[in-house]
């Protein structure tokens, strides 16, 4: 069977999977196009419209008094695991925690106009942060956009 990162391949555009992680721990962040094919963000996009149409916002600036929060997306709809198990996302997830990670949360962040920047919060006991806090992928921003943070 293939690894994880033999199965991301598809998407990492001739480069090595080092190389993208060398660039990751140096941005702090990572863009890949075309990973989902627009039916597929078109039908999560649409799964997830009910939780943000509640327009639920953050109870501190920490959550954000202008940003939706959904959480435990796990739960709501087997579209979102998928996103937890897509190769690429996972690929990033076992080669930061390993390959036996568990990966048993995932939530969805809707920015508005005006919130404020949220500090850099380290995850691990490096006192750096950039390319340590590692949300596996934001909710799809462009036709089939997956961002890595």
């Amino acid at each position: 069977m293939p690894t994880t990162i033999e199965q991301a391949s598809a998407w990492l555009q001739g480069r090595t999977f080092a190389s993208w992680r060398d660039e990751f721990d140096h941005r702090g962040f990572l863009i890949f196009e075309h990973v989902l094919p627009p039916d597929r963000v078109t039908e999560i996009r649409t799964a997830l419209a009910p939780f943000l149409e509640r327009d639920l916002t953050g109870r501190n600036d920490f959550e954000g008094f202008k940003t939706n929060r959904v959480y435990a997306l796990l739960a709501k709809s087997p579209l979102f695991a998928e996103l937890a198990i897509h190769p690429l996302a996972l690929a990033f997830a076992e080669a930061e925690l390993g390959p036996s990670c568990l990966l048993s949360a995932l939530l969805a962040i809707n920015l508005h106009p005006g919130e404020t920047v949220q500090p850099c919060i380290s995850t691990t006991a490096a006192p750096e942060c950039p390319g340590r806090v590692r949300p596996l992928a934001s909710v799809p921003s462009g036709p089939s956009t997956i961002r890595l943070n």
